[in-house]
């Protein structure tokens, strides 16, 4: 099991270098977690089913979670669990976000 932090907004590498790559190009990864430590309203992961993305592409997403407005009384997100089988991502995967203090549990299989 391998853990990826993540410090800040990851979105503004390039328009085409986008996020945190986790494993290789075709190389089948499982995320189990991914712990939110700094959660802001309307901040968002995207997780990537492919290594490389575009920033904003829905090519290859395999998930979105936002934050939701604290304002309107909504529980703040601060882990999401995929269970014991984990998202299984073929080749390879990228995680994406906007939010600060981002840590991904996850695994090459």
């Amino acid at each position: 099991m391998q853990y990826t932090y993540i410090a800040s907004d990851n979105t503004a590498a390039s328009a085409d270098t986008a996020g945190t790559a986790l494993g290789a190009d075709n190389e089948e990864v499982v995320i189990y977690g991914i712990y939110w430590g700094l959660p802001s309203d309307a901040h968002y992961i995207k997780i990537y089913d492919k290594v490389n993305v575009v920033l904003d592409s829905t090519t290859n997403l395999a998930a979105f979670i936002t934050q939701p407005s604290h304002a309107a009384g909504l529980e703040t997100i601060r882990y999401i669990d995929f269970g014991p089988k984990g998202m299984h991502l073929g080749e390879g995967g990228n995680v994406v976000t906007n939010g600060n203090q981002i840590t991904v549990i996850w695994e090459r299989v």
